[in-house]
């Protein structure tokens, strides 16, 4: 396996349903929450901590889901407003 690549194994609580010689791959998506996200913390670290997982290809888009919670009443526009950049 190479170095960045991930490998999930899908196991059984009763193991008369699988062989010894079968893996089975399991397949999914993450969710992330974030909380405090129109917090100057999550706009200076989070945010960017993510996009750069994003950028090495660690989270695929089509895999992952990112919510953010904050107390601040904002749209999701006015989120992606205050993250840009």
């Amino acid at each position: 396996m190479a170095s960045g690549e991930w490998h999930c194994e899908k196991r059984f609580k009763n193991e008369s349903f699988r062989n010894e010689d079968e893996n089975v791959l399991e397949t999914g998506c993450l969710s992330i929450i974030v909380l405090g996200a129109s917090g100057d913390l999550a706009k200076k670290k989070t945010f960017p901590a993510l996009f750069n997982l994003y950028g090495k290809g660690f989270l695929q888009s089509d895999e992952v889901h990112i919510f953010g919670y904050a107390r601040t009443k904002i749209s999701d526009d006015e989120l992606r407003d205050r993250i840009r950049g």
